[in-house]
């Protein structure tokens, strides 16, 4: 089983809206609206597309979003990772039931995401790790979704989706990341509001019905 890391197995919303927080007061000196911020996010924008959605002009959105992209693979902040509610016990019954758990994700650095798995207490519970050039997400994911063989794939973004179409494997999507259930719809997926109930929904459709606990 192959899963996404951000916003599927570990909150993405804190690391995102803390830097980008933290970004937008050095560049205009200015306090986030974090609770619209993180809905433009998972409306789809992307970091600048949100401060601008923000009312911030363009070059300081630009400068903010750089900053942003700078620093949120930083040591600092991925110490802070931790796992959605309900993740763990779900990797746990998926190791219980002798099923090997992949992740694939999108970031520079595979340190980093070995850090983010330490920090939410989840580096042994998975039993492989694919880090693929975020510029290249989706084809890198399908390539190494490929050569995992795996059974399905499970994440939070359109992309996921695009990558798990193009490697020909079924896609459970989550809503717990960086889009949301309506904005996952619009695209073609309908979106789980947990990993465990994700889980099953993939697994019943590779074979027998699935009970995957997350209590």
């Amino acid at each position: 089983m192959a899963l996404d890391l951000d916003g599927t197995l570990i909150d993405a919303r804190d690391r995102q809206v803390g830097v980008a927080a933290e970004a937008l007061a050095e560049v205009t000196g200015h306090e986030l609206d974090e609770r619209r911020f993180w809905q433009a996010k998972r409306r789809g924008a992307t970091t600048r597309e949100a401060l601008e959605l923000l009312g911030h002009p363009t070059g300081s959105a630009l400068a903010a979003a750089q900053r942003w992209s700078q620093r949120i693979e930083s040591d600092e902040w991925l110490r802070r990772d931790r796992a959605l509610p309900g993740v763990p016990r779900a990797l746990a019954s998926l190791r219980a039931a002798g099923v090997a758990t992949v992740v694939l994700t999108a970031r520079r650095s595979a340190d980093g995401a070995r850090a983010s798995l330490r920090s939410a207490g989840l580096e042994d519970l998975v039993e492989q790790l694919f880090v693929v050039d975020p510029v290249r997400a989706v084809a890198g994911k399908a390539t190494a979704l490929r050569r995992c063989r795996a059974a399905a794939f499970v994440g939070d973004t359109e992309s996921d989706g695009a990558a798990a179409d193009r490697a020909g494997v079924p896609f459970g999507a989550v809503s717990t990341g960086q889009r949301s259930r309506p904005y996952l719809r619009a695209a073609g997926y309908d979106a789980a509001a947990s990993l465990r109930v994700a889980l099953e929904r993939v697994m019943s459709a590779t074979g027998p019905p699935a009970r995957i606990s997350s209590s």
